[in-house]
């Protein structure tokens, strides 16, 4: 896929879920009310360096990302697959390492670019550049700013910047690699996207057709049981009164 064409097919993308050309994307929660794909962070284990992956069978996706990577990391897997499942209709399942922006495997590649396009837009990184970059060279505070807006991680938000033509090259471009969490903190700036999280976090409407089946009596409360603990979903508190209040 041509750079042109990664950015096509994301800014199609964008269309389809009415979000502009320069607003941050919630990728996790729109591939699951939206795309209606199945997300399951979990830790893969700490000698696996797989980014995620996807499993097709008929109409359900299922996507599985490691959260032993960092939450940036997991955001970009996330639109990484995202292209497999959407623009590759014979791929049937694959695990991934994102990221890695290598010619050897141009659809992976592919993959890289259209995440890359989807979670960082042209238009918004100009947009943001006018309105913040006061230096005529590239900052810390400027790179930090744009990367917390957009959700990303440090990695994705400098090879994007060098791609954009931020940096006058890669060199430029590497000097600003080492310290983030340091100066993001010295900026004020949450650090939560720097690091890995190892959740354990289900979003899927499995859970749903669980209650409903409950509900009309086509299974029991044992199993129902047992299927939302696979799912790693504490389920102690069906049937039992709500105590959130509203005001």
């Amino acid at each position: 896929m041509l750079r042109a064409n990664a950015a096509q097919s994301a800014a199609q993308v964008r269309r389809e879920w009415g979000v502009g050309e320069t607003q941050p994307i919630d990728i996790l929660r729109v591939l699951w009310s939206w795309e209606c794909i199945s997300v399951v962070r979990t830790p893969f284990g700490e000698s696996s360096r797989a980014s995620g992956l996807f499993v097709r069978k008929n109409d359900s996706v299922l996507m599985v990302l490691n959260s032993g990577r960092t939450l940036g990391h997991q955001f970009f897997t996330a639109a990484h697959e995202l292209h497999h499942v959407r623009f590759i209709k014979e791929m049937t399942g694959r695990a991934c390492t994102a990221m890695q922006f290598s010619e050897k495997q141009p659809d992976e590649m592919d993959a890289d670019r259209f995440a890359a396009h989807l979670l960082l837009p042209r238009a918004g990184i100009d947009a943001m550049l006018a309105k913040h970059a006061t230096d005529a060279e590239p900052s810390w505070p400027t790179i930090l700013r744009l990367e917390q807006y957009f959700g990303v991680s440090h990695e994705a938000m400098l090879w994007r910047l060098l791609d954009v033509g931020y940096f006058n090259n890669r060199k430029q471009m590497e000097e600003y690699r080492p310290g983030v969490i340091r100066q993001a903190r010295m900026l004020g700036y949450d650090t939560r996207i720097y690091r890995s999280d190892g959740a354990h976090e289900v979003l899927s409407s499995v859970p749903e057709k669980i209650s409903a089946a409950l509900r009309e009596g086509l299974i029991s409360q044992g199993w129902a049981n047992e299927l939302l603990d696979a799912m790693g979903i504490d389920n102690s508190d069906a049937g039992c009164a709500d105590d959130d209040q509203l005001d």
